[in-house]
């Protein structure tokens, strides 16, 4: 969601003022769930059979699961003050802002995988996970910003510069 304002004020035809704030922000969410399950062993390759393509004889079976719960957010602010003034042969602008970004990432996530009743990677007595991650980060960023310019008139003419 990105909301945003500016101000503008100009209390002469050679002074103006601008104000500006804005605001973004997102939230993103995973989560997933696969799990997967066969059975491996003798298949029934006799066509006349009822049991024709099915596993008549089951030497194990494997399971796969991969799981998540993941979260990211984001939030952006700016504030920013941005002016001009004319004088004589100069056009002088300025500005400056301030930005804040807030940054959370949760990741909480594992995969398990079985084979014929083992879990991979084997550890005997134990049933550890092939893959697993669960982190929280919190990222806090303010940046300042400034500048100065001072534009000068050569021509006798002062429509002779863009503004």
């Amino acid at each position: 969601m990105l909301t945003g304002l500016s101000l503008i004020h100009s209390p002469s035809k050679k002074l103006k003022f601008k104000w500006l704030l804005s605001r973004f922000q997102n939230n993103e969410k995973e989560n997933f769930d696969i799990t997967g399950a066969y059975l491996f062993g003798d298949r029934d390759f006799d066509n006349t059979s009822t049991t024709f393509g099915e596993i008549v004889n089951p030497l194990g079976a494997g399971l796969y699961q991969n799981y998540a719960r993941n979260e990211l957010k984001i939030r952006v602010l700016h504030a920013a003050h941005k002016g001009s003034v004319e004088k004589g042969k100069h056009f002088i602008q300025w500005g400056a802002g301030v930005e804040q970004t807030n940054i959370s990432d949760k990741l909480q996530q594992f995969e398990y995988r079985d084979s014929a009743g083992y879990s991979l990677p084997y550890v005997p007595d134990s049933l550890p996970l092939f893959y697993a991650q669960n982190n929280s980060i919190s990222l806090d960023i303010v940046k300042l910003s400034g500048y100065v310019q001072d534009n000068l008139h050569f021509s006798q003419n002062n429509s002779d510069v863009g503004r």
